[in-house]
């Protein structure tokens, strides 16, 4: 697994929406939903997503997509067949997913997020941050939104900007290893090694505690790079001399 493949993966979990329990009203027209077909397709859409979770995504494409035929109202179904999309980095199928979502819902905060993440790595950052502000809007307490935008400005080296937005994300979540990974990251470009070495070992502990020990392995790596840094005195990392982060890891 490349290490864009790893990022996207951390994305694509965090970013999955479960169908939340509805009331089936009874159909006055031909023109409404068969409350049959609303149930199936809700049923169809939690398969999916437990077909994800198994990693296997071509099923899950199967049932997110008949789910959608069934009731193309669906907006966790289309929300979700978009996040596969987006893993397979086919970002247009993707994109379409979560333009729908929003037609459906336009207070859908997640998919508002799960669009931006698509613009981020197109390097459409304008746009990504218009979505992220968007999600913000609807809901102010939500931390991936804020984490996401620390990433943005990250991305486009731009670490003095992108520190306060990882500080809020952990603010709202005190368990969200992403922002602490990214914000110690974000401290050793800013020279200030003694904080990135804490996040960074928190980072190692929440993933670890996740089960995510790929992750936590390659915090680990980046604790190492931290730690020769400060026995040798140089006080910065380069923003050079690490992976372009949104790109590769």
């Amino acid at each position: 697994m490349t290490l864009k493949k790893l990022l996207l993966s951390l994305f694509f979990f965090l970013a999955l929406t479960s169908c939340s329990a509805k009331n089936f009203p009874v159909s006055n027209s031909s023109n409404e939903l068969d409350p049959s077909n609303q149930q199936k397709s809700e049923l169809l859409t939690t398969n999916g997503l437990t077909q994800v979770k198994e990693g296997n995504l071509v099923k899950a494409l199967e049932y997110f997509t008949t789910a959608i035929a069934l009731n193309p109202q669906n907006e966790d179904a289309l929300s979700n067949r978009g996040n596969v999309y987006r893993y397979l980095e086919d970002y247009e199928n993707a994109l379409a997913d979560f333009h729908q979502a929003l037609t459906v819902n336009p207070e859908f905060y997640q998919a508002y997020y799960n669009r931006a993440t698509v613009y981020l790595f197109k390097k459409n950052y304008d746009k990504s941050l218009e979505n992220l502000e968007k999600a913000l809007s609807i809901n102010p307490n939500f931390p991936m939104a804020y984490y996401l935008q620390g990433l943005v400005f990250l991305e486009q080296k731009q670490p003095s900007q992108a520190l306060p937005y990882f500080t809020q994300a952990i603010e709202i979540n005190s368990t969200l290893s992403l922002a602490y990974y990214y914000r110690g990251l974000t401290y050793s470009y800013l020279g200030d090694l003694e904080k990135a070495l804490v996040d960074i070992n928190r980072s190692v502990s929440l993933f670890a505690q996740n089960g995510q020990f790929i992750q936590a392995n390659q915090a680990l790596v980046f604790k190492g790079v931290i730690e020769q840094q400060l026995s040798s005195k140089v006080q910065q990392i380069s923003l050079e001399s690490l992976p372009n982060l949104v790109t590769e890891l």
